[in-house]
């Protein structure tokens, strides 16, 4: 449902979807199971797709201490968390800097 109501432009139920996902996932799997870092991914993505970098880079952060340790540094899916980071990290100075020369 969370991806069905991103596409659709409606973050915010997109994220409400998301919480309830995470949720069950966490209470049925374990918060370090690699479903459940998926779908906090899913939230980072989410936030940073719309602006809220700051908050998408906790969630971001909260995956990676995750991966690296369930599944190690130089797994795919822990190098993907750091391109996440960095490419958050990178959107939220562009804008800053886009702020601050207006």
């Amino acid at each position: 449902m969370a991806v069905l109501f991103d596409k659709d432009g409606e973050h915010v139920k997109a994220l409400e979807w998301y919480q309830r996902d995470l949720d069950g996932m966490e209470k049925a799997l374990g918060k370090d199971h690699p479903s459940t870092l998926n779908t906090i991914h899913n939230i980072a993505l989410l936030l940073d797709k719309n602006g809220d970098h700051v908050k998408a880079q906790e969630w971001h952060k909260r995956v990676l201490n995750g991966r690296v340790k369930t599944l190690d540094m130089d797994h795919g899916s822990t190098l993907e968390t750091v391109h996440d980071i960095a490419k958050g990290m990178n959107l939220h100075c562009t804008v800053t800097n886009v702020e601050g020369s207006q």
